[in-house]
């Protein structure tokens, strides 16, 4: 035990510098301050990693490797991604079937993972949404429209494809640009 008395002696305390462990507690201070360093250098890196989901969930039952230009489902060419999380890839896409500026000539594309679990939840996701759709046909209570859906092979399996209107940002995005809080309005 530290600090213990045996045989009349003091046991010295790696943490006194007083007792000739200066050295060692020098060393468990730089070990210290690298590991913080070090955790400061991966909290930053996985704060870049949450701005794209990286390539290790595109893999058979995960997500679709989508490219700009390409078209889905004979009408949707994909523009832009606009976002990704743990269960899908989300693109701005143009539907060729609607022109002349209306609102709806651009779309929404959610991309589901092709596993079997997510692939379910898409299919429960359609149906409320299209539960939801029969108590707001017109879209008065703002309520996101799900226009379409589809399925689509690719090389990690078949994923659902779920077309929505085009909506604005995001929440969280409006909560980092207006960190003092959020009027009523915006909400």
């Amino acid at each position: 035990f530290f600090g213990s008395v045996k045989m009349g002696m003091k046991r010295p305390s790696p943490w006194d510098p007083e007792d000739g462990n200066a050295k060692k507690k020098a060393r468990h201070n730089d070990y210290k301050e690298e590991n913080e360093e070090e955790e400061e250098e991966e909290e930053i890196l996985e704060e870049e990693d949450e701005e794209d989901e990286g390539t290790e969930g595109y893999r058979v039952g995960g997500y679709h490797p989508v490219k700009i230009g390409e078209v889905y489902n004979g009408k949707y060419t994909i523009i832009k991604k606009l976002g990704w999380g743990h269960f899908s890839t989300v693109w701005l896409a143009h539907d060729s079937t609607i022109t002349g500026g209306d609102k709806r000539e651009y779309v929404a594309l959610k991309i589901v993972k092709s596993a079997e679990h997510y692939t379910t939840a898409a299919l429960d996701e359609i149906k409320l949404l299209n539960d939801v759709a029969k108590f707001d046909p017109t879209g008065a209570k703002h309520i996101v429209q799900l226009i379409d859906h589809f399925k689509h092979k690719g090389p990690n399996g078949e994923h659902v494809v779920m077309v929505f209107e085009v909506l604005g940002k995001h929440l969280l995005d409006l909560i980092e640009k207006h960190y003092k809080g959020l009027s009523l309005n915006v909400v």
